[in-house]
């Protein structure tokens, strides 16, 4: 099994990208992919979501990857490092979503409001769960869905990696099968373009880069309001 991947990474005009990314292929032919999301629109946050991903590629991109739980708990030793060495990283912190795909499985481990999205034929499939303060209480039944849209907290996270140690790990597995896409994302993507917008650009460009040539086309075109980052992988034979 092997993969195609393509991927974009947009900040805004006003402050540095605060997202980052990356991919890489293992010498076995595993893939690891990661997307991170800096948070409270400081120096710190971009700082964090680069030192997320950093950290989780050595620890994962290798053939003895370590455990998801051991790798995730390094990250936040390492911001708590950081927060300690310099007082203006003491509030950083960072979403962080990545896959390791091998034989047919993707092993996933997220925390925060970035998401993974599995595409099959026609049909899209979110993976991960918002850790949001308004996906919390939709889940409580506090809060309705279309409530939730207009909620003025909708975007505060529950859940983060930072200095502070505090964090709900979500972890899992799901099959995949050629011609499969398996997609990471930040919210500056997620809020501006639907699942459904995304799975028709998907049957509409069936070539990666054509798909996701668009997808970059259709969120600037909408008006981009915060940094945006996305990987699209494709399993093929």
């Amino acid at each position: 099994m092997d993969f195609y991947t393509d991927s974009f990474s947009f900040g805004l005009e006003i402050r540095p990208n605060q997202d980052a990314m990356v991919t890489k292929r293992f010498s076995s032919g595993k893939l690891f992919a990661a997307v991170a999301d800096g948070v409270g629109g400081q120096e710190g946050g971009r700082i964090a979501a680069n030192l997320a991903v950093n950290c989780a590629e050595n620890g994962l991109a290798n053939e003895s990857p370590e455990a998801f739980e051991d790798v995730f708990k390094k990250i936040v030793k390492v911001l708590e490092k950081g927060s300690l060495e310099d007082n203006i990283l003491k509030e950083m912190a960072t979403t962080l979503s990545l896959v390791v795909v091998h034989d047919g499985l993707v092993r996933f481990a997220h925390v925060g409001d970035s998401r993974i999205y599995h595409l099959r034929n026609s049909g899209i499939r979110q993976i991960t769960q918002d850790q949001t303060e308004s996906d919390l209480l939709i889940r409580q039944g506090i809060l309705s869905k279309s409530r939730a849209k207009t909620y003025p907290r909708r975007s505060v996270l529950v859940s983060a990696l930072s200095a502070k140690g505090e964090y709900d790990l979500i972890s899992g597995s799901f099959d995949i099968k050629p011609n499969d896409r398996v997609l990471l994302l930040t919210d500056g993507v997620h809020r501006l373009i639907t699942k459904k917008e995304i799975r028709d650009l998907s049957i509409k460009f069936p070539l990666i880069t054509e798909f996701v040539k668009n997808m970059a086309e259709q969120l600037t075109s909408k008006g981009l309001k915060d940094d945006t980052t996305f990987i699209a992988i494709e399993v093929i034979e």
